[in-house]
């Protein structure tokens, strides 16, 4: 019995021993510094460059293990080097001399935070030195010490559908279910804030628009749901989302706004339409020459499937043709079929080229796959797989004004094939694809419908304020010839996609990816906006980036059907 007892009073006091040496969570946070200070190692038109240093005197109880946390908003897309490389906005944390994540190591900056946890050599230095927050081409908003141990349990989870575009008349909300997963009483800051997917023209950066908080208690144990709602986004356009709960980042991502309405006007040059009169007058000089060849592994009972060449305008402003590909399936049973032309995404000169037809896939369709020129069938080194700067500035020879015709080339061909009712041909193409599908319909007004997705080469100009890639190739082409920005927009216009739409009448339906970063949303629904058409609708998808969901095949060829 005294064994017993004495075992329990010794376990009574271990556990009194642990509870007065435990770290008691909540205020895990230690604000060091906070304000607003542009950072930039590039010097300003006046000569100046700018950190924030903050006193070692700061950094008095600091411990190996914590996470030193720089919030970080503002964040621009970088500049471009003398030699056409990219920088990228990033954080670099100094003491002293030293970087505290050593030589040449760097954070990426964004609209969030950038963290890292303090080793017993970084402490030393900041006791020492102090910290200096160096970088470029973001703005420092806070800086400040995270105690793990201090740190409160907590279980967040965002609702999925509220990653989405709100139309117009709806209240765009995200709503968290937050779980407090200790026995405590607890209340935790629920924040969300907002950015312009669009840099600012001046600055270069994506300031804040707008911040949403609320203050959510939760008895211990408890799971609550809370709607943040954003009443007053109200504007048209897609925005960039951060949501953050006490301490912990739980999600970022793009929401949309009332997306048809997002303004964007065509800026085609005043003689636009005779500059594409004239390059399909000379097409219409160069005969097809056309030649098949069967490719019997491909070909069933129901369909033979060929390699075709045609022949289409000279390159580089030359005089011999150019030999153009493509792939081919044709019905075994005579009759007239509707006919689908696929234009293809840019290649990189890295994927494997094999035919994506078989017979037996859509026996009821005559089916034509394109490869322009330098591309896929047609690869060819000459280009650099850099088609956006090939002869860039020079409206006849530049790549995509004879790639462009092209893919009139292919409609040329699919009209002439016996097997062909040419008053139910169908487009449709993803990125460079879905750019070809918008040219080539307003170029011949030969289609019923088209189905173009994640559609590239739309929206230069105001591409140019929120993806680096295709911007980073004009601006060293637009350097490299002494033009002026107005000089590089007009000569981007005869090739942007937005400036193609207003001649297009067919139906048209088209597949957006919200988080795309290739082919932001924002420039992809710039020529749908500017349709001419009643017959048209569109799909977005809330967490693809740049990619079409599964749905999306059957989803266009029903959308085709309802026009046959």
């Amino acid at each position: 019995m005294k064994r017993i007892s004495l075992f329990l009073s010794l376990l009574f006091l271990a556990l009194c021993m642990e509870a007065a040496t435990a770290t008691v969570k909540g205020n895990a946070r230690t604000i060091l510094w906070s304000g607003v200070q542009p950072i930039n190692w590039t010097a300003d038109a006046t000569g100046k460059t700018y950190s924030q240093k903050i006193s070692k005197d700061l950094f008095a109880d600091v411990r190996a293990g914590m996470v030193l946390r720089a919030y970080t908003t503002s964040v621009g897309s970088g500049l471009y080097l003398p030699d056409g490389k990219y920088a990228k906005a990033v954080v670099v944390f100094k003491s002293g001399k030293t970087n505290l994540l050593g030589k040449n190591t760097y954070l990426t900056a964004d609209n969030s935070y950038t963290e890292f946890t303090l080793t017993a050599d970084m402490v030393s230095a900041l006791k020492s030195n102090g910290l200096n927050i160096t970088g470029n081409w973001f703005t420092l908003s806070s800086v400040v010490l995270i105690d793990p141990g201090k740190v409160y349990s907590l279980s967040c989870q965002y609702n999925k559908d509220d990653i989405r575009a709100w139309e117009k008349g709806q209240i765009p909300k995200l709503s968290m279910t937050i779980t407090n997963q200790q026995n405590t009483a607890i209340a935790v800051p629920y924040t969300v804030n907002l950015f312009p997917v669009m840099e600012d023209e001046n600055t270069h950066t994506f300031p804040l628009l707008k911040t949403y908080q609320t203050m959510v208690a939760l008895k211990g144990g408890e799971t609550k749901t809370v709607d943040l709602t954003f009443p007053d986004l109200t504007t048209p356009g897609f925005y960039r989302m951060t949501a953050l709960v006490d301490s912990s980042d739980v999600c970022h991502y793009n929401i949309g706004y009332d997306p048809t309405e997002i303004g964007c006007e065509a800026d085609a040059q005043p003689d636009f339409r005779d500059y594409w009169e004239h390059a399909k007058a000379q097409l219409a000089t160069i005969p097809m020459d056309t030649t098949m060849t069967e490719l019997p592994e491909y070909s069933t009972a129901a369909r033979k499937v060929y390699e075709v060449t045609l022949k289409s305008v000279p390159d580089d402003g030359g005089t011999t043709p150019m030999t153009i590909k493509g792939w081919l399936a044709l019905p075994t049973t005579k009759g007239k079929y509707p006919a689908l032309i696929q234009y293809q995404g840019t290649d990189g000169g890295k994927s494997t080229v094999a035919c994506p037809l078989k017979g037996d896939d859509r026996p009821g369709w005559v089916e034509f796959v394109l490869s322009t020129r330098g591309q896929m069938q047609c690869r060819d080194s000459k280009y650099g797989y850099d088609f956006y700067s090939y002869c860039w500035g020079d409206t006849a020879r530049h790549y995509y004004r004879n790639a462009y015709l092209d893919c009139v080339r292919a409609v040329d061909f699919v009209k002439s094939l016996d097997e062909v009712n040419s008053k139910e041909l169908f487009a449709t193409g993803g990125s460079q694809g879905g750019c070809f599908t918008y040219v080539a319909a307003a170029l011949t007004q030969a289609f019923r419908a088209i189905a173009p997705s994640i559609t590239g080469h739309a929206d230069f100009r105001h591409g140019m304020d929120i993806v680096n890639w295709p911007r980073a190739k004009f601006m060293i082409a637009q350097k490299a010839l002494g033009w002026t920005d107005a000089q590089r927009d007009a000569f981007n216009s005869y090739y942007d996609t937005k400036n193609f739409a207003p001649y297009i009448s067919c139906p048209v339906i088209s597949c957006f990816s919200l988080q795309d970063p290739v082919d932001p949303t924002h420039t992809n629904i710039a020529p749908y906006n500017l349709l001419n058409t009643k017959d048209k609708e569109y799909i977005i998808n809330p967490f693809l980036g740049h990619a079409t969901p599964a749905e999306w095949w059957p989803r266009f060829m029903t959308f085709f059907r309802r026009f046959m």
